[in-house]
């Protein structure tokens, strides 16, 4: 439904059992989609000097506001109750859109 970044860090403090493992089937699948980076929801703005930025394979490249159109913005998890909250406003209180770059 949609990629969410998150760190490791509950895992190794105890917060989250490892339940299992699953190994990408290859390299490429270990990468989330491109995502829009340095933008604002709140204030529909964005930042580091106002231009767009696309963040895609750990490298970030600027862009322009039709390439961004669209895609998630990009934020990373590092608490649980966060990544919860996140799948909870997105996938049952239909917010999906809310997470996205809007014109």
């Amino acid at each position: 439904m949609f990629y969410q970044a998150s760190t490791d860090q509950a895992i190794k403090n105890g917060e989250w059992p490892v339940i299992g493992t699953e190994n990408f089937t290859d390299p490429e699948s270990a990468w989330g989609p491109p995502q829009a980076t340095c933008y604002v929801r709140e204030t529909n703005e964005w930042t580091m000097g106002g231009i767009p930025r696309i963040d895609y394979k750990s490298e970030m490249h600027t862009a322009t506001l039709e390439q961004v159109q669209g895609l998630d913005i990009m934020s990373v998890c590092h608490r649980p109750e966060l990544l919860v909250k996140i799948i909870v406003d997105r996938l049952i209180n239909g917010n999906h859109e809310q997470y996205k770059v809007r014109s």
